[in-house]
């Protein structure tokens, strides 16, 4: 049972794995996450600095990380230390 109203249909809207098209463009250090096909969105949001939603028909058709590198890791260390690279 759900604890809160809107937990209710949360899993119709996790999409599958194999569902996903995931793109890295180097040149602008932006993750693309697309729920299948990328498809053209009517609507973008960014809850939070550097990630946008992306929705159609209010659907979320895909989500993007701008400043990837900056993303990644703990807060404060340095990307040398971590030893990542996209």
């Amino acid at each position: 049972m759900p604890r809160h109203k809107w937990e209710l249909g949360v899993e119709s809207l996790v999409p599958k794995p194999g569902k996903l098209d995931i793109e890295y463009d180097g040149k602008n250090d932006a993750l693309h996450i697309s729920v299948g096909k990328p498809k053209e969105a009517d609507d973008s949001i960014e809850p939070q600095d550097g990630v946008v939603t992306r929705t159609r028909k209010g659907e979320l058709v895909g989500i993007t990380i701008l400043g990837l590198k900056g993303h990644h890791g703990t807060r404060g260390a340095r990307q040398e230390d971590q030893g990542w690279e996209p």
